[in-house]
């Protein structure tokens, strides 16, 4: 039978190996181990249903067995340890001799990001905050930082609404929330952001630094390839610590000519998250940066104008898509999937 000490060697080691992994392949089997570490030290007390997520007006909170989950998402958890603890790394160095006092929004009930650093910061180096709206996280949280002996390095844990908080007593040099879905659609990532990035100190740092959604036209691939070449078409929404609350953009694209020789193309949205300098994950390399499938296009359409719409807050996307008359809006929601695409939904007319 394991000691208490053992498993939180065992926990240090798998984080470790997180941090020095090279790929997400290389970061699967000790992402597995944490999981199951957490999950034990939790008590198996996060059932997998999302029957407790919690809808806020500016998006959805998923439920603490979605946010327990999301840990397996294996490149998104990847980067984002590394990420913040290079943040953490830079913190240091700006703000000296100060313990570096880190915000943690939408925890969920295993912290992973937090607890990754507890191996490498000492707790005069580093501290936490835990902030998660849902009590069960934040009572799964406490057990978990007390289990591993990390109050110390984690001396707040707070049931609070992110989108609402506001920071009593010293404010943080780091934020951090990965409280987000590709294109940014359902979570509330955005509205943290703007909730809290005025939280900060001034120098502060953000984690994710940027998240950008762009547009892009997707060729069919050919026989015996997965996917076709692809071409960008603009950037639709880029989310950083300087977004403006409420924020409303738009983008306006004229469809390029059809390239394809089958005579039809593919309009798509990429995300892609820079968590912290060069850390950052790719389109398509995770659960949240899945690219979203618009619509197909071809010839008689090249030239028609694409005013794509985001509504931080909102639960979908407007495409909105200019033919003779006014602009026609169409709005699609997460996931995306190309069947559920029909001939004639988008209307398209050459201009």
């Amino acid at each position: 039978m394991r000691s208490g000490s053992d498993t939180k060697r065992e926990l240090g080691e798998s984080f470790k190996k997180i941090l020095d992994s090279a790929s997400a392949k290389g970061a699967i089997r000790p992402i597995k181990k944490v999981h199951k570490l957490l999950y034990d030290a939790a008590g198996g007390r996060t059932p997998y249903s999302d029957k407790d997520s919690t809808q806020l007006k500016s998006g959805l909170a998923v439920s603490p067995s979605g946010a327990a989950a999301c840990l397996l998402d294996y490149e998104r958890t990847r980067q984002f340890v590394r990420g913040l603890n290079m943040a953490i790394t830079e913190a240091r160095k700006h703000f000296h001799d100060e313990v570096i006092q880190v915000l943690y929004a939408g925890c969920g009930p295993f912290a992973p990001l937090a607890i990754a650093q507890c191996w490498t910061f000492s707790p005069d180096k580093v501290q936490f905050t835990l902030l998660d709206i849902h009590e069960t996280s934040v009572d799964i949280a406490r057990a978990i930082v007390q289990s591993f002996d990390l109050k110390r390095h984690c001396p707040r844990i707070i049931k609070a609404d992110a989108t609402k908080y506001k920071c009593q007593g010293a404010r943080p040099h780091i934020v951090v929330t990965e409280t987000m879905m590709s294109t940014l659609m359902y979570e509330p990532q955005a509205a943290i952001t703007a909730n809290l990035a005025p939280e900060m100190r001034h120098g502060g740092i953000f984690v994710p630094e940027e998240v950008a959604l762009d547009a892009y036209i997707e060729e069919p691939p050919e026989s015996g390839h997965l996917d076709g070449p692809k071409r960008p078409l603009g950037l639709v929404f880029r989310l950083t610590k300087d977004t403006r609350p409420n924020a409303k953009i738009k983008s306006e694209f004229a469809l390029p000519a059809v390239k394809s020789k089958k005579g039809f193309e593919n309009l798509l949205i990429s995300t892609r998250v820079r968590v912290f300098g060069n850390i950052a994950i790719e389109p398509d390399t995770a659960e949240i940066t899945k690219s979203l499938f618009v619509t197909s296009f071809d010839r008689e359409d090249e030239g028609s104008l694409v005013a794509m719409e985001y509504v931080p807050g909102d639960t979908f996307l407007k495409y909105v898509m200019q033919g003779d008359g006014p602009f026609k809006e169409t709005r699609l929601a997460f996931p995306a999937v190309r069947s559920e695409f029909t001939e004639g939904q988008l209307s398209f007319r050459p201009k």
